[in-house]
């Protein structure tokens, strides 16, 4: 069983790129040919909701820009191949010409404690040469980084330079050029032999307190505007204009604002999720639980990040009993606990993630129609739905003989519902039993524990 890890580490991001696990690689393919188009300053926002997977798309492109960029060192040589093949395999016969392209992340919520963004963002650039071309070949970029921090701030900055190089380069910095001027003499050592363009990818912006954020962006479009500069932003669009009017006033036009920062905006399509619950081994619906957990990320609308969220937990609390253990739901006690395991259990921890107001409702005994809405929807309970009818008992309505019983499957959600959340049994009756199913007072206290990863069943290996 794998589940693709919501963390985009370098080893995820690889793998979820050669694997193509979510689906996006052709997006990331054709997001790759129009940076590779671009020849004068060029400025693009890739807009998603947050838990979309921005982040991972971004660092799958700055990947792919890094394995086709002969002078860079920052990718092992069998990673580089792996990411070249997997392009190949999957642009079958197409040429691939890219121009070189020197790429940095800068995570701009880690930095947005900064006086001036301008600091962490030649920082986070150092930081890639320093990783990728080592200061020893480059002691003359650090000295014109150093003079550009200088002479726009009039700081000295050998505080940050000291953590990159140990030496204080300001002596040989002549303190009267200008700004551009330095800027200028700073990107062309830089990228003098390693590419025809940088590539800064920006991330996390939309989460930034708003004086930090307003400030980046104005920073970026007067100091930083260069023909030889591709700005990549990845942001929420609706969430950085709320932070745009907390700095301006809710009045505040943010949407034409931020149209003069971004040249062009893309809407970054969702990850195809078939190819997540492929790849989670949720495609096939063999298990009832497997079934339900995609129903439910279906039902609620999970994003990328929320589908992985329940599912690591989902699977760690409830893998065994729904997998390698099932044949031990044999008699009414043990039906009845399949039942809350299958069902009740995942509802519990996707309620959580997705609304904790109505979870509470839910566990107090206030609110079933969870419950009704997910038999509504899922088609992976059917064989719950038929351990709730006795013997006697059915869902249909005609073509039935005189002595059977119709009933709802309303009435028979409610009675459990009320038979694990509601039922004190204090009334001497220590089990409601149900069609082939029976609940008795440990049942509530079973369902929380399995649903917290709490019981006997929690496996955090899967």
């Amino acid at each position: 069983m794998k589940i693709v890890d919501l963390q985009p580490t370098a080893e995820n991001v690889l793998d979820t790129y050669s694997d193509d696990a979510i689906g996006r690689n052709e997006d990331v393919f054709r997001f790759v040919n129009m940076l590779n188009a671009a020849n004068r300053p060029f400025s693009v926002a890739v807009d998603a909701p947050w838990g979309a997977g921005k982040t991972f798309f971004v660092k799958q492109t700055k990947l792919v820009l890094d394995a086709f960029n002969p002078h860079t060192k920052c990718l092992e040589q069998i990673e580089a191949e792996l990411v070249q093949n997997t392009w190949q395999r999957n642009k079958g016969a197409d040429k691939v010409d890219l121009q070189p392209q020197v790429t940095v992340y800068y995570d701009a919520w880690r930095n947005d404690n900064d006086t001036d963004p301008v600091h962490s963002l030649i920082y986070a650039i150092l930081q890639t040469v320093e990783t990728d071309f080592k200061f020893r070949e480059s002691s003359g970029l650090i000295r014109l980084a150093a003079g550009f921090v200088d002479a726009f701030q009039g700081t000295n900055v050998s505080n940050l330079l000291d953590l990159l190089h140990g030496e204080d380069p300001l002596a040989a910095i002549g303190a009267q050029k200008k700004v551009e001027q330095q800027f200028a003499e700073f990107l062309e050592s830089l990228l003098a032999e390693r590419g025809n363009r940088l590539v800064v990818f920006v991330d996390e912006l939309d989460r930034c307190n708003p004086s930090f954020a307003v400030k980046l962006l104005e920073r970026i479009k007067h100091y930083f505007f260069n023909d030889r500069i591709t700005f990549v932003f990845s942001v929420n669009i609706n969430e950085l204009q709320h932070t745009i009017k907390k700095h301006y006033g809710t009045d505040f036009d943010a949407c034409r604002y931020l149209d003069r920062f971004f040249d062009f905006r893309l809407s970054l399509p969702p990850v195809d999720m078939d190819f997540y619950f492929r790849n989670a081994g949720l495609a096939h619906g063999h298990y009832v639980y497997d079934g339900i957990c995609k129903s439910l990320i279906d039902m609620y609308g999970f994003t990328f990040r929320e589908s992985t969220k329940f599912l690591q937990t989902a699977f760690a609390a409830a893998y065994k009993p729904t997998h390698d253990e099932k044949r031990r739901f044999i008699f009414n006690d043990g039906r009845g606990e399949f039942f809350c395991i299958a069902s009740i259990v995942p509802l519990l921890i996707a309620l959580r993630i997705k609304d904790y107001a109505r979870y509470n409702s839910f566990v107090s005994g206030d609110d079933s129609t969870p419950l009704h809405e997910l038999f509504n929807f899922s088609n992976s309970v059917r064989g719950l739905k038929d351990d709730l009818l006795a013997d006697n008992e059915t869902y249909r309505t005609t073509g039935e003989a005189s002595a059977v019983t119709v009933v709802s499957l309303t009435e028979k959600l409610n009675q459990v519902y009320d038979a694990v959340f509601i039922n004190s049994y204090t009334d001497g009756n220590y089990e409601t039993n149900i069609g082939k199913c029976s609940f008795s007072k440990n049942t509530r206290n079973l369902v929380s524990r399995i649903s917290s990863a709490m019981s006997e069943y929690a496996d955090f290996t899967i």
